[in-house]
């Protein structure tokens, strides 16, 4: 009932909350709960805020009303910078997946040169049981990635033995491996090295001592492809997933998909 709605927020502006959605873009009741509580605003239909005219009555009514108005918009520009440099990060994760694949054969030519650091984003327990020869645990879920991210690590001071080549060595490429190498999402899930890659360029993007950013390559395949090709392993040298063997049908055959890679 409007008359009731225009009675309550006139005797108290906050009310304009318990308002069906058309009377919340009603001028008169909208105005009339703004002459009590600027604040009323944020219980108004949108679009009103967009009509000048009413604008400039409201803040005729109550001075409040420029102050909470500016508010709204530093408040909106603040989420929609949120917003785009969400979207931005996303998208160059996205780009960051699609260029960062390196071929078992281009792999193995930088391994036999020795001009790579292979990284290993698998657990440290798969690691211990088989990893590529010379590789450098660098497992996804730790604690170090998210620091290195997030919170920038002191990479004069790390003891971690991977970060520590990557600074000694900033011109090398670096290349991540985890089981697989898939990043095809349409599968059901996407490999540990992939985030890992993604991560890493995020890194390098932040801290210029990592090295620049498109030497991080994530290895197609992974560690199983490489095992099948016969190359260098320290280990276990059956083809593995999540530390379980890989019998037929390959990983696709793990978690009852059709084709394997």
């Amino acid at each position: 009932n409007r008359e009731v709605v225009l009675s309550a927020v006139q005797s108290a502006g906050s009310m304009l909350k318990c308002a069906e959605a058309g009377l919340k873009g009603d001028p008169e009741i909208v105005l009339a709960a703004v002459q009590h509580d600027a604040k009323a605003l944020m219980h108004a239909d949108p679009d009103l805020l967009h009509d000048t005219d009413f604008t400039m009555q409201a803040m005729a009514t109550n001075r409040l009303v420029a102050d909470y108005l500016l508010s709204l918009t530093l408040e909106g520009k603040v989420q929609a910078e949120t917003k785009r440099k969400s979207e931005e990060a996303w998208q160059q994760g996205e780009a960051d997946a699609r260029d960062s694949g390196l071929t078992l054969e281009s792999a193995h030519l930088q391994f036999l040169r020795n001009e790579a650091l292979f990284l290993d984003s698998r657990s440290v327990d798969e690691f211990d049981r088989s990893h590529l020869a010379g590789a450098f645990s660098f497992a996804e879920r730790s604690p170090m990635l998210a620091r290195l991210v997030q919170e920038g690590e002191d990479l004069e001071q790390t003891a971690n033995p991977a970060l520590k080549q990557l600074v000694r060595f900033p011109n090398k490429a670096v290349i991540v491996y985890s089981d697989s190498g898939s990043d095809d999402l349409s599968l059901g899930y996407i490999s540990r090295c992939v985030r890992v890659t993604q991560e890493l360029r995020r890194a390098c993007r932040r801290q210029p001592s990592l090295g620049h950013e498109k030497r991080i390559f994530r290895l197609i395949g992974g560690l199983n492809q490489w095992k099948r090709a016969g190359f260098p392993v320290h280990g276990d040298q059956r083809p593995l997933i999540n530390d379980h063997i890989l019998f037929e049908g390959g990983i696709h055959g793990y978690l009852n998909l059709e084709n394997d890679i």
